[in-house]
């Protein structure tokens, strides 16, 4: 018979327990009831902004990946299109410059033939003039050597002057009837 008492004797301790269980289930059920619908609607919505901020950080991940992966292939053919640049650049240098050097050689040739022609013109030149300068010595030699030839006898032209200095004086008529035929003789050998 004890056991039965203790049996059916209430426990306060389970008893208490149970009650709050049933208790706490009441609450829930109570909560459920006024806040059920709501809390079920926020916790979706909850649920679907978490995707959506999910999605919305794949993309901006994405995003940013395509940018990084952008600047890169713009950096690259910067790179590429300087490097291309400088080297037409260089190239352009170099050509202008072998232009330039074959433009002085070509000067320097062009002033070494003008220089050469010129010192041979002036060498032609001079063995002109000298030929020329001989030529006239020997002309004026063979010219004075006819004037020696020809010339009057100093006494006779004396003695023609002096007649006709008096002739002059006296305003006579001049005596050139015999010294007409030496001055035609004379101009007759200088002709």
């Amino acid at each position: 018979m004890s056991d039965k008492k203790t049996r059916s004797a209430p426990n306060p301790l389970a008893d208490m327990a149970g009650s709050v269980a049933e208790s706490g289930d009441k609450v829930e059920r109570i909560r459920e009831l006024i806040f059920g619908a709501h809390m079920r609607d926020y916790a979706q919505k909850f649920d679907q902004v978490n995707r959506e901020l999910s999605r919305l950080n794949r993309e901006a991940e994405r995003l940013n990946q395509q940018l990084r992966e952008q600047e890169a292939t713009f950096k690259r053919q910067l790179r590429e299109e300087a490097e291309r640049l400088n080297t037409q650049l260089q190239d352009q240098d170099h050509r202008q410059t072998e232009q330039v050097q074959a433009l002085e050689r070509r000067q320097s040739q062009e002033v070494s033939s003008l220089e050469q022609k010129h010192a041979q013109r002036l060498q032609e030149l001079d063995h002109v003039m000298h030929a020329g300068d001989r030529d006239l010595l020997n002309k004026l030699r063979e010219l004075t050597d006819q004037l020696n030839d020809i010339k009057v006898d100093r006494a006779t032209l004396g003695d023609l002057l002096m007649d006709l200095g008096q002739s002059l004086k006296h305003d006579a008529p001049p005596p050139i009837d015999a010294e007409i035929d030496v001055l035609d003789q004379l101009t007759a050998e200088l002709g």
